[in-house]
């Protein structure tokens, strides 16, 4: 008992926490910022690419690579979020990963799924998994040119922590998707008071219920 209350109300660990800034699995992670950085960095047009090829962990294959065949055309959110091949193929098109980008009508984009299709995988022989979600990203242009990108830090990590701004921009995004933006910027104030409010009925009034 010592040892659990240790701290308790002093040692605060939230700090220590990872805060997931993408919906999909954390595999997906790096490929998917690496896929987004290839294609700002360089400018370049989906059509453009002949293969893609994603390094990642062993321990991630039987997680968002194999089955293959159900996850090159996800039928359901399920599946979506555990392939690799959906995930990389949609940011290298839209270049962000949202819940938008899940949705069923998203799903079925023909001009994902052709390039899900050109997507294949290796392992990464520098991968620096369990400690950090890790991989890297080469995209080959019609043109024969090479372009890569590696991620070895976990963006929200205690490693690579999220900003203040970034942490308040992914609440209002996903809070204004189930209350108007006004509301949703009460409550955010209200919790970043918290310590402040007498008692935490206040968010449910902050957030007009």
């Amino acid at each position: 008992l010592e040892m659990v209350t240790a701290g308790l109300g002093q040692a605060w660990q939230f700090g220590a926490l990872s805060l997931k800034t993408l919906p999909s699995c954390y595999f997906n992670h790096p490929l998917i910022n690496s896929t987004i950085a290839i294609m700002n960095r360089h400018d370049l047009v989906p059509g453009s690419i002949r293969s893609i090829c994603v390094y990642l962990p062993r321990a991630a294959i039987d997680t968002v690579c194999e089955p293959s065949a159900p996850k090159y055309a996800p039928a359901d959110l399920a599946t979506a979020l555990f392939s690799v091949y959906y995930n990389v193929a949609s940011a290298a098109i839209r270049r962000r990963l949202t819940l938008d980008e899940l949705q069923p009508e998203a799903l079925k984009d023909p001009d994902v799924a052709a390039l899900a299709r050109r997507v294949t995988y290796a392992i990464d022989a520098e991968s620096v998994f369990p400690r950090q979600y890790s991989g890297s990203v080469e995209i080959v242009t019609l043109d024969g040119r090479t372009y890569r990108d590696r991620e070895d830090a976990t963006r929200g990590s205690s490693e690579r922590p999220l900003s203040q701004a970034e942490v308040e921009a992914k609440f209002m995004e996903n809070a204004c998707r189930v209350i108007p933006r006004d509301r949703a910027q009460a409550m955010m104030e209200a919790i970043l008071d918290i310590e402040r409010l007498e008692d935490v009925s206040e968010l449910r009034l902050a957030a007009g219920d």
